[in-house]
């Protein structure tokens, strides 16, 4: 298949997600609509900006799991440079076809210095460590009382965390991309995973935050596992953007039960609002650290020597 007409195939398909996804969710609301003006009415809005400032810090906490991924495969750049890719790169993962921000963060850290072979695989890399930690923090929900683990999403994650566990298969797939996994045991891998667990529980959090201004009584545990399985679905459905509409799909049903139909698509639908909101605040920032350390560089460089 041509390129150009894998391209279109991938836009399609996101349009068809997208499209489905907003019909659903306009539907549910639609159909419950007093409930959802009653929690709007009641909605605690100063939770709703905790909820901002902790998704925002999540991000900030995933975008350093990546720098310390450059670093596990020989990358050595200040975590301002690699935090300054990031979130430039990350809005790419809004483009219809999933792997735009992929290729943003590896241009941008290739431009940076670091060679391009590693540069791309630390972002594949880090995908599937975040991947892997996520399914860590579903299946703990496990062990809370009254909390319904999606063990398909456990099933998944363990998958993922075999195959970069695996030596042979890591060094097949890294062989491929012509990175030497030689700083890669599994002591280190699964010190990325670990060190990752944060930064899934403070996704979890901004998304109860959500839930809890439109909901008083909702369960945190329940909440972090519904929300961060809802992640975890939406990052490996590639067509969709930012796997929207995926994810609001999936949080809304696992929350059905305990908010009703009506609030759980509001809940879906405000985190899925917070988190936009994150990620455009950090790239407006990323952008202004840029320019602002491009013109340092010029009025560096026209300086006279002494």
């Amino acid at each position: 298949m041509q390129p150009r007409t894998r391209r279109r195939l991938s836009v399609a398909l996101a349009v068809v997600i997208v499209a489905a996804a907003a019909a659903g969710l306009a539907r549910t609301l639609s159909r419950h609509w007093p409930e959802v003006q009653r929690a709007v009415r009641d909605a605690n809005w100063g939770l709703l900006v905790a909820s901002l400032l902790v998704a925002a810090l999540a991000v900030a906490c995933i975008a350093q799991r990546w720098h310390a991924t450059l670093h596990a495969l020989g990358a050595t750049v200040p975590l301002g440079d690699a935090t300054r890719w990031f979130m430039t790169g990350q809005m790419g993962k809004y483009a219809p076809g999933g792997v735009w921000h992929l290729v943003g963060q590896g241009e941008l850290a290739t431009r940076g210095g670091v060679p391009r072979r590693a540069a791309y695989a630390s972002v594949i890399l880090s995908t599937v460590v975040l991947v892997s930690a996520a399914a860590v923090v579903v299946a703990g929900g496990a062990v809370l009382p009254g909390t319904d683990t999606p063990w398909w999403a456990v099933g998944f994650g363990a998958g993922i965390t075999a195959v970069i566990l695996e030596p042979h298969l890591r060094r097949l797939l890294l062989a491929k991309a012509g990175v030497d996994d030689s700083g890669l045991g599994v002591r280190r891998l699964l010190g990325l995973v670990t060190g990752s667990l944060p930064a899934w529980f403070l996704v979890g959090l901004a998304t109860w935050l959500v839930a809890r201004a439109f909901s008083p009584s909702v369960s945190l545990g329940t909440i972090v596992v519904a929300g961060v399985a809802s992640w975890l679905v939406g990052i490996v459905t590639l067509p969709a953007p930012g796997g929207i509409g995926v994810r609001e799909a999936v949080l809304t049903a696992a929350l059905r039960d305990d908010l009703g139909s009506g609030t759980a698509a509001l809940v879906a639908l405000t985190a899925r609002m917070v988190f936009l909101a994150a990620d455009v605040g950090w790239f407006v920032a990323a952008r202004v650290w840029t320019v602002r350390a491009a013109a340092g560089r010029v009025v560096s460089e026209a300086e006279p020597s002494p």
